[in-house]
């Protein structure tokens, strides 16, 4: 899955930022500069893959 950034604004002006495919804390580093431009942050939603690690693992086997 790719990373996506959603980006909603209602009749009323409220901007609704979302982040689909990111791992972990690293979607704070792509939505910081669409907050700071938009203004104040009033709620904040962490979603199921927030608590995903960031870390890929990598296994070996070994051939016996």
């Amino acid at each position: 899955m790719s990373e996506e950034i959603i980006v909603e604004i209602n009749p009323q002006g409220e901007v609704k930022v979302s982040v689909k495919g990111v791992k972990g804390k690293s979607c704070k580093d792509l939505t910081k500069n669409l907050e700071a431009a938009f203004g104040s942050v009033t709620e904040t939603k962490k979603t199921g893959e927030f608590n995903e690690s960031e870390q890929t693992r990598v296994q070996h086997r070994s051939r016996a």
